[in-house]
């Protein structure tokens, strides 16, 4: 109980004094040194559950989504790793639930969706804002891909380990 009372009293006056720091170059350290140490801890905990996760990629993971929201504003990599690793994460979760032997046609289709999606939503974005000259109509849209694909997703029933049964 002293040691979370001190460390309230120490850590609270700092992390105040990081979020509101001219630049915030040292609350974004701050962040990437947490996730770098959040991913190190969950990676520990995966490899005594039996996992062998790929820890290098996951700790570069961790520290370029805090160096993409640092530079995002000047475009570079700061606008093209988040959707680049998501995409990476959604081809690994696919792999992870396909049945064994079936882990290339799984991760083949899902790239065929995910590549559909990312050169048809673009346009018809742009098309629904130029037909109703507001961009509520394409959000909007957008919202509805997203609930229907976790409507979906909330039909998939796990029937065993690296296998999924849609009912």
């Amino acid at each position: 109980m002293v040691a979370r009372i001190l460390t309230a009293l120490i850590g609270i006056p700092i992390a105040v004094v990081l979020v509101f720091w001219p630049g915030g170059l040292p609350f974004a350290v701050a962040v990437g040194v947490v996730s770098v140490i959040g991913a190190m801890e969950f990676y520990s905990g995966a490899r005594k559950a039996g996992a062998r996760p790929v820890e290098w990629a996951g700790l570069a993971a961790a520290a370029m989504f805090v160096v993409s929201a640092r530079t995002y504003e000047r475009g570079s990599i700061g606008v093209v790793f988040p959707a680049v690793l998501t995409s990476l994460l959604i081809l690994s979760l696919l792999t992870e639930l396909s049945p064994p032997g079936w882990e290339g046609r799984v991760v083949g289709f899902g790239l065929v969706f995910t590549s559909i999606g990312i050169a048809l939503a673009p346009p018809l974005f742009g098309l629904l804002v130029d037909l109703s000259q507001n961009y509520a109509l394409g959000w909007i849209a957008q919202a509805g891909v997203f609930g229907l694909g976790a409507w979906l997703l909330s039909n998939v029933v796990e029937r065993g380990r690296n296998s999924l049964r849609v009912p």
